[in-house]
């Protein structure tokens, strides 16, 4: 490994400690699992549950605090935009890591409280690969974000980006820069991007996406259809009778779906321009080409 390369991930464990000793926030999800948990202890008691190593919900409790969330990604995601590391080379920054005794300040927000702790040696590989630091963004997307995307959202793009369970590739790269440049300014853009890298990881890179959309739609509608005719059943028999005739529960969330629906039709219209129509499953052939986006929209708020 050259120097430049031995230095780049000393510097990124520097950052990363600097980081731990500026402050972490404890997000509202934590404070709540603290609370539930040790039934709200103060800062004191907190500090001692954290450093009793005997203690068995600690562990889980190091790791909801130690989990890198967007915030704290945002103050390293410039460094690992100019920087590349490879897998080999997070390894290092782990051993130089471990190497120090670095102490954090955690800081809770609903309390103004703070307290000191020794950051534990387990913490530093499940929290650089939750960095995801091997990750390169593809050019291409860097450069939609820096032309289509504001200036005050390009940071928690990239962010998402990144912490995508995959990383886009192929007419998906396309695709989320057609979404950059036509819903960029849209009030639902950060929800519809998180929902295209969430929707990615059930296709392939070289699937057509506007097809795969229009499948899961059909999909979610087909849900919500069985679960209708589900609820109309219970109306005249009981659970059992309908266990005992072989009819299963149909496990969907109801609101879930008709979301899933709604932004598959709001990202289709604005990115491609059209978005297909669905329809009970009496509805005839004959009957595709004339229903509309009303229609459309007083089936889903019957479903509902």
């Amino acid at each position: 490994m050259s120097v430049d390369a031995k230095d780049k991930c000393k510097q990124f464990a520097q950052r990363i400690e600097e980081v731990f000793r500026s402050g972490i926030h404890a997000d509202p999800a934590v404070i709540d699992y603290i609370e539930a948990t040790f039934s709200n202890p103060s800062a004191v008691e907190l500090e001692e549950i954290l450093k009793d190593e005997s203690n068995g919900e600690r562990d889980v409790l190091l790791e909801l605090i130690f989990f890198p969330g967007e915030g704290l990604q945002a103050q390293l995601e410039e460094f690992l935009e100019e920087n590349e590391f490879t897998e080999e080379e997070t390894e290092r920054i782990r051993k130089d890591l471990l190497s120090k005794k670095i102490d954090a300040k955690i800081i809770f927000a609903n309390s103004c409280q703070t307290i000191g702790l020794r950051v534990p040696r387990s913490i530093f590989g499940t929290f650089l690969s939750r960095l995801n630091i091997s990750r390169k963004i593809d050019p291409q997307l860097r450069a939609a974000i820096s032309k289509y995307v504001a200036a005050s959202d390009r940071m928690a793009v990239k962010i998402k980006i990144r912490n995508a369970p995959s990383a886009p590739a192929g007419d998906k790269v396309d695709f989320l820069c057609r979404v950059f440049q036509k819903m960029h300014a849209d009030a639902t853009f950060m929800a519809s991007l998180e929902f295209a890298l969430e929707f990615f990881t059930g296709i392939k890179d070289e699937a057509d996406i506007y097809d795969a959309l229009m499948a899961r739609k059909r999909s979610c509608f087909d849900q919500l259809k069985k679960m209708e005719k589900y609820e109309q059943a219970l109306e005249k028999n009981n659970i059992e009778t309908l266990m005992l005739r072989g009819e299963k529960v149909p496990y969907v969330d109801k609101s879930d779906a008709l979301k899933t629906i709604a932004m598959i039709d709001r990202v289709s219209l604005m990115v491609f321009g059209r978005t297909d129509a669905v329809l009970p499953a009496a509805a005839s052939a004959a009957s595709i080409g004339n229903q509309s986006q009303e229609d459309l929209i007083d089936m889903i708020r019957k479903l509902s």
